[in-house]
């Protein structure tokens, strides 16, 4: 586990840092607007926004020349539309989108349909722009707090370890197998309260008590088993 943290320079989110690189981690990001995106992010196995300011300059440069790009769009720049198939978004031309409708059984009305559809894509073309232009501008406000400052320590946590532990409850004959059992119960319910016990590593057969005895042909303990001792068997993970 990585034992420090930094601002990632594209999406300006905490990650973990390679102790031994001392870049980022992988991870992704995902935009919602025009066509919605998905991937990994530029800023990636980067250097972290604390050390360095690289990466971070390329992506307001860029995010500012591609906001531009979307706010000055014409109603000409919008020759796809994205539509639903399948639970799927696909984009679609004219040609495309008038061919799907007729698939659908519904004629005449595809031009009327897509020139909406196109309206509605380049309002959205210009809000991602400007969400662009607002994100560039973080990026630069953010740079100028974060650059230079020192890492962000993590606690790491001790992994606590486990040792198997077994606890049988003999018995012999059926005049004291409730009360062997009724025991093992009561045993398994103290260790559920028990701070030091994996309570998801109490293991019982069938969901309740494993017996053993003749029924598997396993001898009872380390002795061979005298035809007469049972025993229900209770097995958990406790804290060393």
């Amino acid at each position: 586990m990585s034992k420090q943290k930094g601002h990632c320079q594209a999406c300006l989110r905490v990650q973990a840092v390679n102790d031994k690189t001392g870049r980022m981690s992988l991870h992704g990001y995902k935009v919602a607007g025009f066509g919605y995106f998905s991937g990994i992010c530029n800023g990636a196995v980067e250097l972290p926004l604390e050390k360095d300011t690289a990466i971070l300059d390329q992506e307001v440069v860029k995010l500012r020349e591609e906001a531009k790009k979307l706010m000055n769009a014409t109603p000409a720049a919008v020759y796809q539309v994205p539509v639903t198939v399948n639970r799927k978004t696909v984009l679609m031309n004219r040609e495309d989108y008038a061919r799907h409708h007729e698939e659908r059984g519904i004629y005449g009305e595809a031009d009327e349909a897509f020139d909406f559809m196109a309206k509605k894509t380049l309002k959205a073309m210009k809000a991602e722009g400007e969400y662009m232009l607002k994100f560039a501008t973080n990026l630069v406000e953010n740079r100028d707090k974060i650059h230079g400052r020192d890492l962000i320590d993590v606690e790491v946590a001790v992994k606590p370890e486990y040792e198997t532990k077994v606890k049988r409850f003999t018995f012999q004959g059926d005049a004291e197998r409730k009360q062997a059992y009724s025991t093992a119960k009561e045993f398994i319910r103290d260790l559920y309260s028990n701070e030091t016990v994996k309570t998801k590593g109490v293991r019982r057969d069938s969901g309740y008590l494993q017996v053993k005895g003749p029924a598997k042909f396993v001898p009872y303990g380390t002795d061979e088993w005298d035809g007469k001792t049972y025993s229900y068997k209770v097995t958990y993970q406790k804290l060393k």
